[in-house]
């Protein structure tokens, strides 16, 4: 069972890299301030994500046993005021207009797909997972990549049809 495992960590732990490399990529090639910064930051958490596998996998590897999910705790969990903060710090520099991203819808789609990906294969094996602290494992990179998927959706909105993410956001409504 461990070096099933292990090739499941190994897999995921690959996976994180990559999106690290393509999201940090896609930073550079970017001009738009909230494009970048979404970038930056998914890079960022991409990162956290890679060492918290490398963690687990190095545990696994030593000991034979799923380590304690506390290992990761909260930091490991993306929460949505983490995504707030992304428009927040972006807002000052975005001045409306993307003239110079012919290709940032391309960056998003594919951005969106690596995490559909993601979500997918960490359910497959939170689905299969049987003990406690390989559910809680897959369940954190789960719950992470679903708000990573939020986020670029959010963003890549934002940057569509910014009126209509305002009147979404702030929760509108008409009456009469």
């Amino acid at each position: 069972m461990a070096d099933d495992v292990l090739v499941i960590l190994q897999q995921a732990l690959n996976k994180e890299e990559d999106r690290k490399a393509y999201y940090e990529d896609a930073a550079q090639r970017t001009c738009n301030p909230l494009a970048q910064q979404t970038f930056t930051f998914l890079a960022r958490q991409e990162a956290k994500h890679a060492e918290y596998i490398k963690a687990y996998y190095e545990k696994m590897e030593r000991d034979g046993i799923w380590p304690d999910p506390a290992m990761c705790d909260a930091e490991c969990r993306l929460e949505a005021e983490e995504i707030r903060s992304v428009f927040t710090n972006a807002r000052a520099n975005i001045d409306g207009e993307v003239t110079c991203d012919t290709e940032l819808s391309d960056a998003y789609a594919i951005a969106m797909q690596g995490e559909r990906d993601s979500i997918s294969y960490y359910k497959e094996q939170l689905d299969a997972a049987t003990e406690p602290n390989a559910k809680a494992f897959y369940d954190a990179l789960l719950h992470a990549e679903r708000l990573h998927l939020q986020l670029l959706s959010q963003t890549e909105d934002y940057l569509n049809d910014t009126e209509k993410w305002f009147f979404d956001e702030e929760q509108w409504g008409v009456t009469g």
